[in-house]
């Protein structure tokens, strides 16, 4: 097994020097907290995105794939804010152009090639949303990071304070779940699927933290908080410094889980047009499964903020 399979690959093998990472990017960090949006055609929810986290975050570095006729650059701009720091990736990505819908045992066999027999994969391609990821954590500059916050989040007013930073900062790693909500006044969650998961979020940014491989890899995270780290099983093989370092954390109370959403997942107020452009609805059993998710289910009465009913056109007349 290749030394490469235990820390992050920093050179692509595309040859693209400019956009190689640091290996020391986690070093020197002043205490704080960033976040990464990777954008690809996300000019409907990255205007409320930004604008329900900024006063959480303190810097925001925004990756954009970009995709013809989208405003996502334009809406970010827009901003004209200090911590925000845009990066033009101009590389397609695998994950979106060929999606394939497959059960859990075969993500987890195709999980293991891509890490044990593709090179393509296991030596760093700019074409994989992992290096991607990746490219974005190594821009920022503070104690803490969110890679995976996505433009389809919109923070609760609730948890855009001081307060829960200084709740971050505090550990290592905090799962974080958000609404699942499918209509446009957010009133109502879909019935399927009430709750977007309980994902890691935030960590503090250390060698060890990086993601891996491509379509099936990327949960698959060096580090994740709670006992669904300690389960599975392919961990401790794949990640074995990671996996001491887990249970550190788990016995100190530094890997937590919090138990009130935090955001509001749009991804199931996408409009047709969106849909039509979405190339993952060619797959039958994606469409199927989302629209079966779309459906109204539990009422929600929580705070929504004002950001979550504007319009691409609201930022863009500013």
């Amino acid at each position: 097994m290749s030394f490469e399979n235990f820390r992050m690959i920093t050179e692509n093998i595309e040859g693209y020097e400019e956009f190689n990472i640091d290996r020391e990017w986690y070093k020197n960090r002043k205490k704080g907290l960033s976040a990464v949006i990777r954008c690809y055609g996300d000019e409907r929810w990255i205007g409320p995105c930004i604008e329900s986290c900024l006063p959480l975050f303190d810097e925001i570095v925004v990756v954009i794939v970009q995709v013809e006729g989208d405003r996502t650059e334009s809406i970010v701009r827009s901003f004209k804010s200090p911590k925000i720091r845009i990066y033009n990736y101009p590389f397609g990505l695998d994950q979106v152009k060929a999606p394939v819908y497959k059960n859990r045992i075969q993500r987890k066999i195709d999980a293991l090639s891509e890490l044990f027999v593709s090179p393509y994969y296991k030596r760093g391609s700019l074409h994989t949303i992992s290096y991607l990821t990746n490219f974005g954590m190594s821009k920022t500059t503070f104690s803490h990071v969110a890679p995976q916050w996505d433009a389809d989040h919109i923070l609760r007013p609730e948890f855009a304070t001081e307060d829960f930073k200084k709740f971050i900062l505090s550990k290592e790693h905090i799962r974080v779940a958000g609404y699942n909500v499918v209509t446009e006044d957010y009133k109502y969650l879909s019935e399927k699927s009430p709750i977007h998961s309980s994902h890691p979020r935030f960590y503090k940014a250390d060698q060890y933290l990086y993601f891996a491989g491509n379509k099936y890899l990327l949960d698959i995270v060096s580090y994740r908080s709670s006992m669904v780290q300690l389960k599975m099983l392919e961990n401790y093989f794949l990640f074995p410094i990671q996996q001491i370092q887990c249970m550190k954390n788990l016995l100190l109370h530094k890997d937590v889980v919090y138990e009130e959403p935090i955001y509001f997942h749009t991804k199931f107020l996408r409009s047709q047009k969106e849909i039509e452009h979405d190339t993952r609805f060619l797959n039958e059993e994606y469409h199927r499964q989302f629209k079966e998710s779309t459906k109204k289910g539990q009422r929600l009465n929580v705070n929504v903020p004002d950001s979550a009913f504007k319009t691409p056109e609201d930022y863009l007349r500013n």
